[in-house]
């Protein structure tokens, strides 16, 4: 079985990058979670996917509208 954990601080960020969002434009912020919902369900159903990073086999998904990534082993 595959599951998630994300990092505390990962959290914060995402929820404050959310709050952003939302402030600048009425359901961006709803937007931008359900792309990093996506993004985390694609990472989920092919590990494989995202760009290798030098960093002991850490890879890096990058969010297609928004300029975030996603870190994950």
């Amino acid at each position: 079985m595959t599951f998630a954990r994300m990092h505390p601080k990962a959290v914060i960020e995402m929820t404050e990058a959310a709050e952003e969002y939302e402030r600048a434009r009425q359901g961006l912020g709803r937007e931008f979670l359900e792309e990093v919902e996506q993004a985390l369900a694609q990472i989920m159903q092919d590990p494989e996917t995202g760009i290798l990073s030098d960093e002991d086999g850490i890879r890096i998904s990058l969010l297609k509208r928004f300029p975030y990534s996603i870190m994950f082993e």
